[in-house]
């Protein structure tokens, strides 16, 4: 009985790839190509980046809306406390204002 190199089950290392002994050939899934990314990884990832650079300026704007809305209503329990919060807000504004501009020097300064 001689020993058949290219069977599966030879004592011998195989010199060419193993034959496999199942009708059709090998199986479908040794060759299927890989996946593509879902179309849901992109559209999250490019979600997450609009909303990472839109949060703050949308952050602000809502601060601004309910500053004013906060105006509003303490101008209808007394017009010295709608008074009041707009000197809050202009002192905010003035704090930020110089924080800002000792922050960035330009050159030469």
């Amino acid at each position: 009985m001689a020993i058949d190199p290219y069977d599966r089950f030879s004592p011998l290392p195989p010199t060419q790839p193993a034959r496999y002994h199942v009708p059709g050939g090998p199986p479908a899934a040794m060759y299927q190509p890989p996946k593509p990314p879902s179309l849901w990884s992109e559209f999250w990832t490019l979600s997450r980046i609009v909303y990472g650079i839109l949060f703050w300026p949308l952050l602000a704007l809502l601060a601004v809306l309910l500053a004013v809305f906060g105006v509003f209503v303490l101008y209808t329990i007394h017009p010295a406390f709608a008074l009041l919060a707009i000197l809050a807000i202009a002192a905010v504004i003035a704090v930020l204002s110089w924080w800002e501009s000792h922050r960035i020097r330009p050159p030469g300064a």
